[in-house]
């Protein structure tokens, strides 16, 4: 049997990938990509910074915080008044939660 013979059946997805020159790392990382659900990937993307491809790799894979979250935390930090920041952090090292006595 000669493993050189063209098959008469549909092109495998790496198939393709390789017609176009595309690396099995790339592919990979296109699928993980792909995975995740598309109003996920539009918040991310939408961004004011979005993501790098390993960073959205890692946010397919579950390995990492999601960025647009991370940037979003700290966006509205930074957006709060001080005597907010300062409950929060007084809540933090175990007093009471913000707006809410103890007991």
């Amino acid at each position: 049997m000669n493993a050189k013979r063209p098959s008469t059946g549909p092109l495998s997805s790496r198939q393709i990938a390789k017609q176009f020159g595309i690396s099995r790392a790339a592919q990979w990382r296109a699928k993980k990509i792909a995975n995740i659900p598309e109003a996920e990937f539009d918040a991310l993307i939408e961004a004011d910074n979005p993501p790098t491809v390993t960073a959205l790799v890692e946010y397919a894979h579950g390995t990492a915080l999601p960025a647009a979250a991370l940037r979003r935390l700290i966006r509205e930090w930074n957006r709060a008044p001080e005597q907010d920041q300062a409950a929060f952090l007084e809540w933090l090292s175990g007093a009471s939660p913000p707006g809410r006595a103890r007991g």
